[in-house]
């Protein structure tokens, strides 16, 4: 009778107790550990909240990217993919996280550094208080002066020696 139906609770066993949680008590339970950094206990929590409530942007978000940082390399495409649709969801609790988290992703790809800069400007116009995008936005803006000035260093080194080469 149970079969095909999908659980609205999931068990979780500490100490020996089984504690019934809700998709949004485990997407508590799996944001606490991912904020401490403890991404995979954080998954599976996440993961459950996520797969009951497909739509819930926030959940998407959070479970992306607690994905990507439990192995980089084997889910980037699929965190990546679940980012780009959470912000299509326009919640707007998720909406700066997913930028942010969007666009560290991106980031971490040598042709998608001014993609990537544009989630980081998305995610601080929606959160000024963010200084994760704020740090992101000016190491990219400094990187690109930087570029600047050595393309004219280049270019003047070659004038210079243009004139006196003679």
């Amino acid at each position: 009778p149970t079969e095909g139906r999908r659980p609205t609770t999931v068990s979780e066993t500490g100490d020996g107790n089984v504690n019934k949680l809700t998709p949004r008590e485990a997407f508590r339970r799996g944001y606490q550990d991912f904020k401490l950094e403890r991404y995979s206990t954080a998954v599976d929590a996440l993961k459950f909240a996520h797969e009951n409530e497909p739509e819930n942007g926030l959940f998407m978000t959070y479970y992306a990217h607690a994905l990507f940082k439990l192995d980089a390399h084997e889910n980037k495409a699929e965190s990546e993919q679940m980012l780009r649709a959470a912000i299509k969801t326009a919640d707007r609790q998720a909406l700066p996280d997913a930028h942010l988290f969007l666009g560290l992703i991106l980031n971490t790809r040598e042709n998608k550094t001014r993609e990537a800069q544009q989630h980081f400007k998305a995610a601080l116009q929606l959160n000024p208080g963010s200084h994760e995008a704020q740090r992101q936005v000016r190491l990219y803006e400094m990187r690109q002066r930087q570029r600047a000035g050595a393309e004219e260093q280049d270019d003047g080194g070659s004038l210079f020696k243009k004139l006196f080469k003679k």
